[in-house]
């Protein structure tokens, strides 16, 4: 199981909803843990053996793999110094940005965990222990990112290429079929004024990322209809006015029968982007592998 903090999340969703730019490190930190760890990160116990030191990640292709199905491995093994005194069995490993102190960036569970005796030289085996990016919140249709999006995300983040830039522009569009987590499977409007509804990349449209969430800042409206276009009961976002890339899909609150001269209002609020792990404080599992989720789905009026 895998989860991302706040710190971390709060940045990117900022950096992709047009608020600030995300420098990515150069180097990461691993760093182990004895404890599992809050929903933030937050509650790790690193080894106290002055032996001990976090293991630098470099920040490249030679440490993570592609990402993959929303997901990415370490794929390098990290041998440590050997230890000059027992410690208690490590069972989570942590992300950071620094070497001392630092953000948290990702965490999670080994794979296998290290029982580390006293001269001993604990070793972290490659491509085992992955982490990943989702979106959640009651479940993948209320408000799912997708995997393209997910994986570009992570690639951008992790070392590889070639590197993500935001859209100027989203793109909202409605759906009378279900739309799978993929972005697959959206019926839209044909004819009767339908277009896509553009909303501008900035700080206009969006607020900025507090404990995980963004929601939109404004009010904004499709395009009267001009020919009845039928019961809408989901939406996705896209890059573009036409075809292009889905970035996000899910299920609206409530279908809306757009009837003739009929206008559809996207709400402040209404829709709430969310980066959190789904992770169970009392019962931790992952879902399915970060799956955060926008809760509230989509929200109609007009």
């Amino acid at each position: 199981m895998t989860g991302i903090s706040t710190f971390a999340s709060n940045r990117i969703l900022n950096f992709l909803l047009g608020r600030e730019s995300l420098p990515v490190p150069s180097i990461f930190f691993l760093g182990l843990s004895s404890t599992p760890l809050g929903n933030d990160g937050i509650g790790a116990t690193e080894p106290t053996d002055p032996a001990y030191s976090r293991m630098p990640l470099p920040n490249d292709k030679n440490t993570f793999s592609p990402a993959s199905n929303k997901g990415v491995t370490i794929i390098r093994e990290f041998l440590w110094a050997a230890s000059t005194q027992q410690w208690n069995r490590c069972t989570h490993f942590v992300i950071f940005d620094n070497n001392i102190g630092g953000n948290v960036w990702f965490y999670g569970e080994l794979q296998n965990s290290i029982d580390v005796e006293i001269d001993t030289a604990p070793l972290l085996e490659s491509n085992l222990n992955e982490f990943s990016l989702d979106i959640c919140g009651g479940s993948t249709t209320e408000m799912a990112i997708t995997t393209w999006a997910s994986n570009r995300i992570l690639d951008h983040l992790l070392g590889r290429t070639p590197l993500l830039t935001p859209p100027a522009n989203f793109f909202m569009g409605v759906s009378s079929t279900v739309i799978s987590p993929e972005g697959i499977g959206f019926t839209e409007p044909s004819g009767g004024g339908y277009q896509r509804l553009q909303i501008p990349n900035d700080k206009n449209s969006f607020t900025f990322a507090a404990d995980k969430m963004v929601t939109l800042a404004t009010e904004l409206r499709f395009p009267n209809s001009t020919t009845p276009w039928g019961i809408m009961t989901h939406f996705f976002i896209a890059d573009a006015l036409t075809g292009g890339n889905i970035w996000w899909c899910g299920r609206l609150i409530h279908s809306r029968n757009v009837e003739l001269s009929t206008t559809l209002s996207v709400l402040p609020n209404g829709f709430r982007w969310i980066l959190d792990s789904c992770i169970d404080t009392v019962n931790p599992t992952l879902t399915p592998a970060i799956q955060p989720m926008a809760e509230g789905a989509g929200t109609f009026w007009g």
